[in-house]
């Protein structure tokens, strides 16, 4: 692949977060660019006028600014779904919530990641932002080094994407027609995803991932991050918990080597478990062979679709045994254990897996996630400090530590 770029426009959704929005068209304005690019504020019907105003009143020396106001509400599905619809006027789009940080490289980085997987049938879309944390278990996430500066992953991101007018097609396409009993009969789809209301476009995408068998391009670098400001649709009240550590906007931009798609050592599933090349050759099975489930959240019938299952739920009769000894969870994968209480994780028989009521981490299994440890005397004076020992028990109870 050549080192020409794409040059997508970029869409910014915006409703009611004025100050938000303010804070993500400076982070635009000091971004960089080549000659000519669009970017199109997209203002949901209804938007207050605080957010009007801003956005009208937006200047840039560096971006042809455009707002495009919505003559009613569209509602976040919809909305994103007509922002991304701008791909096939365009070319390609980057589309951007208003609750978002941009790097001052996104732009170089996705326009060279479109291009690169622009002819990958197997890519559905680029992410910007990169997860630190698996949202359907709670928990710390760090995907294995590859050796390049992206990985792919059965995940759509909605913190920053861009699309190709490609890629953009293909949704489209499986997307008429669908709706929500359709997504939540998806075998393969979460639990955590089926229960996100039907206004989230993410869980259609997440669906079309799934039942074509393709993938969104990570970076191991982040060049977005969700701030998750008090007042969006989903988080009405704000959370920090969506922030991922970012580069210095002073570095040096370093063009990043993409992964191609034929490299399968490190891939991830769309419950984010690892299933590269890495984790077959370390058990020695093949893929077809083998169902993921360290983090233990996936259904029986999902495991019980092939003849074995890693797991960290229980087997009276386990094949083999594992424990939390290195990082990322799947280098584990390298070196066995005997059978013993204290294993983490065991490969098994799919039909002798039991099935899990309740996700009930150990102690020291959480600790292994969060790298604190929560048995250290210090840790455990702090929570006894500040609850009653009855209140100290409720809120391990509450995140799943025994």
């Amino acid at each position: 692949m050549d080192e020409q770029t794409m040059t997508p426009v970029i869409a910014v959704l915006a409703y009611r977060r004025a100050p938000a929005l303010n804070r993500l068209l400076n982070a635009l304005d000091a971004a960089h660019y080549p000659d000519d690019v669009q970017l199109i504020i997209s203002l949901e019907g209804g938007a207050s006028p605080e957010v009007v105003a801003l956005a009208k009143q937006f200047r840039s020396n560096k971006l042809n600014v455009k707002v495009l106001e919505h003559d009613r509400c569209l509602g976040l599905r919809e909305h994103v779904l007509a922002c991304g619809n701008l791909a096939l006027e365009y070319g390609s789009v980057i589309v951007l919530e208003d609750d978002l940080l941009v790097d001052p490289f996104f732009y170089q980085y996705a326009s060279s990641a479109l291009q690169y997987y622009d002819d990958a049938d197997l890519v559905a879309g680029i992410a910007l932002y990169k997860h630190e944390r698996n949202e359907y278990a709670d928990l710390p996430f760090t995907p294995m080094g590859n050796g390049y500066s992206t990985y792919l992953m059965q995940l759509a991101c909605s913190w920053g994407q861009c699309w190709s007018k490609k890629q953009w097609l293909k949704f489209k396409e499986w997307y008429k027609g669908k709706d929500h009993a359709y997504l939540n009969a998806i075998e393969g789809l979460p639990l955590a995803a089926k229960n996100w209301p039907e206004s989230s476009w993410k869980k259609y995408f997440h669906g079309f991932l799934i039942e074509t068998k393709r993938f969104f391009v990570y970076p191991y670098e982040a060049y977005s991050t969700n701030c998750s400001d008090e007042g969006g649709e989903h988080i009405s009240n704000g959370t920090i918990f969506h922030q991922v550590s970012m580069g210095s906007p002073q570095r040096e931009f370093v063009r990043p080597i993409f992964v191609p798609v034929s490299n399968t050592e490190v891939l991830y599933d769309a419950y984010m478990e690892p299933i590269g090349d890495f984790v077959w050759r370390s058990l020695g099975l093949d893929a077809e062979k083998v169902e993921v489930d360290m983090q233990g959240i996936k259904p029986k019938k999902l495991l019980i679709r092939k003849q074995y299952t890693l797991t960290s739920k229980k087997s009276n009769n386990p094949i083999r045994a594992y424990e939390q000894s290195y990082k990322p969870p799947e280098m584990n994968m390298m070196f066995p254990v005997p059978d013993s209480k204290s294993m983490s994780w065991i490969l098994a028989k799919s039909v002798d897996v039991k099935e899990n009521k309740r996700i009930i981490r150990s102690v020291e299994s959480y600790s292994y996630y969060v790298g604190i440890n929560l048995m250290s005397r210090t840790i455990f004076k702090m929570f006894v400090a500040s609850a009653s020992g009855v209140l100290l028990r409720a809120f391990l109870g509450r995140i799943g530590i025994k």
